[in-house]
């Protein structure tokens, strides 16, 4: 019998690159996303991994934010007492985004603002049916709260 000794460094290296390839290609999101009743989702593909940031949502009947509601609709419409006096701006959207963003502010320092991913970013779920008239005025408030960066949530096509 002889003796053999293995130099397993090579093999030890090819797995060490194999398991940081798998952990930096591996990506778990911790968001959650339940499809609220009434909201038919339109269909489209992405690759887009979905952050964790103010979640939307918007049907024919009534406005949501982060499962709260804000503003009851009417047909996909929404009501002149729910506007400020310019007409763009839906009232509680906008005190409670801008809370939301009082918030951020408060936990990230300025200088890091640029790369969080979720500052200034809201996750959009809205009906398919709905006219743009009133999803733009959900856009115009929340960009006057400080939220231009947008995330259309969308069910894959089949």
């Amino acid at each position: 019998m002889t003796d053999s000794n293995v130099n397993i460094t090579a093999l030890m290296d090819i797995l060490t690159v194999l398991l940081f390839f798998l952990i930096k290609s591996f990506s778990l999101s911790s968001t959650s996303l339940s499809i609220p009743d009434g909201v038919r989702l339109p269909a489209s593909f992405t690759n887009s991994p979905v952050v964790d940031a103010v979640k939307l949502s918007l049907s024919e009947k009534e406005l949501k934010a982060d499962h709260q509601l804000l503003a009851n609709l009417k047909n996909g419409q929404f009501r002149g007492s729910d506007l400020s006096r310019d007409h763009k701006t839906i009232t509680s959207l906008k005190e409670y985004l801008d809370v939301q963003m009082q918030k951020k502010k408060a936990l990230i320092p300025e200088g890091a603002r640029e790369e969080d991913e979720t500052f200034g970013k809201l996750i959009i779920q809205a009906d398919k049916e709905l006219s743009f008239k009133t999803l733009k005025l959900v856009l115009h408030t929340a960009a006057s709260s400080g939220y231009e960066d947008y995330q259309f949530i969308v069910k894959e096509e089949e």
